[in-house]
């Protein structure tokens, strides 16, 4: 406490003044920025081991970052990211500071791979290559897949070894695969065993062969981009995931060292362009909302057989997705309430409409309606009349 102010508030078992994160603490933990909002919310066990949901702030008091742990090791090898605009993103993040992750690490007659001063080492002793890869299972169509390689002996690389990233990958007969040489970049995809080469052996001066190289794949669900120390170096047709794996390949004898693998899956929450960004959307619709705390009026035959209900609103700053959870259902009336549940939501000013006491409505008076409702839809097709709206 300072000056009034509350900044920590919690049990500590292990006090350090030289270094707070070798300070071991127990309970829920909550530690909260000047403002008086909270920056993280952490919860550790009677032996000062987290475990449970962590929770990161900004300083404006929205969600930032959500950790879920059992015993000190991250569930599913990934945290969630949510950005200010509403934008969520699940984070892979790996740097081979141990095994946790569980990485194929073993020597054969073929290939070799381990783990030393916090890189990851691959060897193949024959001219067929090696390849390692773990399972990230990705829903979305839209992510960003980053590494940091090298060769791990320069002097024993050939001009046309090549290291580098498989992604996507299901078996050897569908995979996409973004790799390097010392000079030349190679870029494409195999399916169901036939290969589609994007881009074979171009000059790229910003590979670096005596150092390491960061390459990045971004795919925004239309288009991939590829980039070397940050420099595009090609765009195309956005890749299919064919399953989920993802790993590392060198060919011939290369000995391939990784720093790090950062593996980004985006599930836009507010696309730019307003469309869904979940490839598993089973139904859309429209709907009114009638309260200030996020409660909206939708037909049943939008919900209908749905686990999860993502609500789309207009704003000045365009549109912003937000989870919602269904409250109540009439199918005989084809009716749906909803309401917004959500961390980023803020509740609404004002509604810029109302509803007329009684019904009664006079000789003149502005109406609309919204939704398409089973029962009309069923009269329209009686009259024969065309259905779309």
């Amino acid at each position: 406490m300072s000056n009034g102010a509350v900044y920590f508030e919690g049990k500590v078992l292990q006090a350090s003044n030289e270094d707070d994160s070798k300070s071991i603490y127990t309970g829920t933990c909550t530690w909260k920025y000047k403002n008086g909002k909270n920056r993280h919310v952490r919860n550790f066990d009677e032996k000062g081991i987290e475990s449970g949901v962590s929770k990161y702030y900004y300083e404006s008091g929205k969600l930032w970052k959500e950790y879920d742990y059992e015993k000190g090791k991250l569930k599913g090898n990934a945290f969630i990211e949510y950005e200010e605009d509403g934008l969520m993103n699940r984070i892979f993040d790996e740097d081979f500071n141990d095994n946790s992750n569980e990485w194929d690490i073993y020597v054969s007659d073929k290939s070799s791979s381990s783990i030393i001063d916090g890189n990851l080492i691959m060897a193949s002793t024959t001219m067929d290559g090696t390849s390692r890869y773990i399972n990230f299972p990705m829903n979305s169509s839209s992510y960003a897949i980053e590494a940091v390689i090298g060769f791990n002996s320069l002097k024993d690389a050939k001009e046309n070894d090549k290291i580098g990233i498989i992604y996507g990958f299901k078996d050897w007969q569908n995979y996409n695969y973004f790799v390097i040489s010392k000079k030349n970049i190679y870029i494409g995809t195999v399916f169901e065993g036939l290969m589609s080469v994007d881009v074979d052996g171009v000059s790229c001066e910003a590979i670096k062969p005596a150092e390491k190289n960061t390459i990045k794949v971004i795919c925004n669900g239309e288009k991939s981009y590829y980039s070397v120390n940050g420099q595009i170096q090609h765009s195309d047709n956005a890749n299919r995931i064919f399953r989920s794996y993802f790993g590392f390949i060198s060919s011939g004898r290369a000995s391939l060292k990784v720093d790090r693998l950062s593996i980004k899956e985006i599930d836009s929450r507010s696309n730019k362009d307003g469309t869904p960004s979940d490839v598993n959307v089973k139904a859309t619709g429209s709907g009114i909302i009638i309260s200030k705390n996020g409660i909206i009026v939708t037909n049943h035959h939008v919900i209908d057989e749905a686990k999860n209900y993502i609500v789309e609103v207009n704003t000045p700053n365009g549109k912003v997705s937000y989870k919602a959870e269904l409250l109540q259902k009439d199918k005989e009336n084809d009716l749906a309430i909803l309401k917004i549940k959500d961390e980023t939501f803020v509740p609404f000013d004002a509604i810029k409409y109302s509803f007329k006491d009684g019904g009664g409505l006079e000789v003149g008076s502005s109406v609309f309606t919204i939704g398409y409702p089973y029962a009309l839809v069923a009269w329209v097709r009686k009259q024969n009349l065309p259905t779309e709206k």
